[in-house]
């Protein structure tokens, strides 16, 4: 059977960081809170699942997997088809 990629479904390589608390208080205020939003692209953000450890200055996320297409508890070879690919690493954030 061949599997069939679902385009719509995928895991992107952007990393989106939020200063919460200063969105809701823009809000509130009737403030802009663009400001309060940054994101970066790398392929190495391109993941997801796993685990996420933290120690004092680090984040050490880890057992994450590339995943593209519908998830089906099935398998990739029952109904949507996908694909997933293990990282294997632990990659450490600052």
């Amino acid at each position: 059977m061949d599997i069939v990629l679902q385009l719509d479904h995928t895991t992107y390589s952007n990393l989106t960081a939020i200063k919460v608390p200063d969105v809701i208080n823009a809000i509130i205020n009737g403030n802009d809170y663009t400001t309060y939003f940054r994101q970066i692209s790398d392929p190495l953000f391109q993941v997801t699942g796993g685990r996420l450890k933290k120690n004092e200055r680090e984040l050490l996320p880890h057992g994450r997997a590339k995943f593209l297409g519908r998830y089906n508890p099935m398998g990739p070879t029952h109904g949507p088809g996908f694909t997933q690919e293990y990282t294997n690493a632990v990659r450490i954030f600052s």
